[in-house]
């Protein structure tokens, strides 16, 4: 029997533009993806505002203060 790790509250997400930049993507730490569904639901914000913002790892956890 093979085990896989626990998720963690750091275990990324991952989210995939298929509109713009079909293809492109991040990921996004469970405690932030409430942000990047909300905005992008209501066209607050773009796909590659939060793409750009994600750390150097890849993995957006919020946006600077």
């Amino acid at each position: 029997m093979t085990t896989s790790p626990s998720p963690t509250p750091e275990t990324p997400i991952v989210a995939l533009d298929l509109l713009h930049e079909p293809g492109r993507w991040f990921r996004v730490v469970p405690a932030e993806m409430w942000s990047v569904e909300n905005n992008l639901s209501i066209a607050n914000m773009d796909f590659f505002e939060f793409a750009d913002a994600a750390d150097p790892d890849g993995v957006f956890r919020s946006f600077p203060q």
